[in-house]
């Protein structure tokens, strides 16, 4: 068996998230099935496929990584970039919005998951200049998410006030969504650390757009070693109700001070999944040397 690594990104609209799930169309599932039937010669046992994160349906990846497990009938390697390129012709073909970037051959004690040493986020906001404005830019539907409705008000100051609560070790039980635990000798540790959280001013996606330019934009990024279940969405939607004037910055510490999903505030909306982005993964640069197999992509990989 042989472990290959693979970089890739994806626009998550049409893909019920990224796990294999019976009868619905996923990435893993996708990624699965055209390494079952493209890659020559064919494995000899089903690609066993292993994601370094997990994303919702509907959430998009701008670069995030899988390894898949191998084996050759004649005891070989596959070449990394035949299946690089055996992939995204399979996946251009069947319409697919998955792109492989890169792929390396790795050794079998490398974990794309485990091995993972930090995964960063992107959540954008759009902010209508005038009131009452409601027509959306055709190239941000499904791409960002926009406060529309009457008296629409947001005001980023208090917005970048009320983040800094968040950063550091914190106990986010009441930011983590219902998940089935299908460990329960393995309770779920809701202990996080944000290594960083922040609120920029953003861009539209195509500039040109006569629309784009009736809104502001704002982007949200976030990243540590791992989040739970809808926790960025979770946090990023009370930041928002926060700058509208919903809540206030003593109801964020009460529901992190009192770690409990019955402690969400409800007034609080759960934010949709099309606007959030995994923008990268990443690993210690030392050890990934270490581990990829292929000498002449060993710049490529680390840089």
């Amino acid at each position: 068996m042989k472990r290959y690594l693979l970089y890739m990104n994806y626009i998550g609209t049409r893909f019920r998230g990224m796990q294999r799930q019976k009868s619905l169309r996923t990435i893993q599932g996708t990624i699965e099935e055209a390494l079952a039937n493209s890659i020559e010669p064919r494995s000899l046992s089903e690609p066993l496929f292993q994601a370094s994160s997990r994303t919702d349906s509907g959430v998009h990846a701008l670069s995030t990584t899988a390894h898949i497990d191998l084996i050759h009938p004649e005891n070989e390697s596959y070449n990394p970039l035949y299946i690089q390129q055996t992939l995204n012709k399979t996946f251009a073909k069947n319409d697919d919005e998955i792109r492989i970037t890169s792929c390396y051959q790795v050794s079998t004690d490398f974990h794309a998951r485990h091995s993972a040493r930090n995964r960063s986020y992107l959540y954008r906001l759009m902010v209508p200049k005038k009131q009452c404005y409601q027509a959306l830019p055709i190239s941000e539907m499904y791409r960002s998410f926009a406060l529309l409705g009457k008296n629409v008000s947001f005001d980023v100051e208090r917005v970048k006030s009320g983040i800094q609560l968040f950063v550091g070790p914190k106990d986010f039980q009441t930011f983590a969504g219902k998940i089935m635990n299908k460990y329960q000798n393995n309770p779920i540790v809701y202990v996080r650390k944000l290594d960083y959280f922040t609120v920029e001013k953003g861009q539209p996606l195509i500039i040109d757009d006569p629309l784009s330019a009736q809104f502001d934009y704002w982007d949200f990024r976030c990243g540590a070693k791992s989040f739970l279940y809808n926790q960025i969405r979770r946090m990023v939607g009370t930041l928002i109700s926060l700058g509208q004037g919903i809540i206030t910055e003593k109801d964020i510490r009460c529901m992190l001070q009192v770690p409990s999903r019955r402690n969400w505030d409800s007034r609080v909306k759960v934010l949709p999944p099309y606007a959030l982005y995994l923008c990268q993964v990443g690993y210690d640069p030392l050890d990934l040397k270490k581990n990829i197999i292929c000498e002449d992509q060993l710049s490529i990989a680390v840089n």
